[in-house]
């Protein structure tokens, strides 16, 4: 176990335990895999150099690849024969935002992050300083995962955390996992059933006495 990892306690645990959480339930949709890349630099410039094969753009920039959506300050981005590699930055008040639809009918899952680290070829990002991710189900959060270190793969759904290598004590690694309850809620009991009314008998009248 890596040297970090190893002073989180019950930190360390909740993270590895996220393993048996994620995959299955963060596969993204597979159709974005064939959907082009497209690289929006708003009121910012693009730096190109062909012979390099490496561009920059200072933003905001705008990423997205199908459902894929990426929101950052800043982006380094390099061409390879068969893919892209992208680096990206935020600012002090806007991490960098990473959002994608999943396999599953209604998920979503959302990141932020201060600096993220992408490669097309193999759907990895590697989200960096104050990482948090999460899933929704039909809007609702249904898990969510922080940490220093959130690595994410999209093909493979699989996720990995690391908190901070300084830590000595749980609770100061920043790991946290926040699973939603699967049991179902309690039906609520029926109030107790009111005493059955009853008629009361006709009163008649008296003749008036003489």
């Amino acid at each position: 176990m890596k040297q970090g990892l190893s002073r989180f306690g019950l930190s360390a645990v909740l993270a590895l335990a996220s393993l048996a959480w994620l995959p299955g339930s963060l596969h993204a949709a597979q159709a974005d895999r064939a959907r082009p890349l497209i690289v929006d630099a708003g009121n910012g410039f693009i730096d190109r150099d062909p012979s390099k094969g490496r561009f920059s753009v200072n933003g905001p920039v705008t990423v997205t690849k199908g459902s894929m959506l990426l929101r950052a300050a800043s982006l380094v981005g390099t061409e390879l024969a068969d893919g892209y590699l992208i680096s990206v930055k935020g600012e002090a008040e806007q991490p960098v935002r990473f959002s994608q639809a999943l396999d599953a009918p209604g998920e979503t899952m959302e990141a932020w992050a201060d600096t993220l680290e992408y490669d097309e070829r193999s759907g990895q990002a590697v989200l960096s300083g104050n990482a948090r991710l999460r899933i929704l189900a039909g809007g609702q959060e249904k898990s969510e995962l922080r940490a220093e270190r959130i690595r994410y793969n999209a093909q493979t759904g699989v996720a990995q955390a690391e908190g901070k290598a300084d830590a000595v004590r749980s609770g100061e690694g920043g790991l946290r996992m926040i699973l939603a309850s699967k049991g179902a809620p309690a039906a609520a009991s029926a109030p107790p059933a009111g005493l059955p009314l009853q008629t009361a008998p006709a009163l008649t009248p008296k003749p008036p006495s003489r």
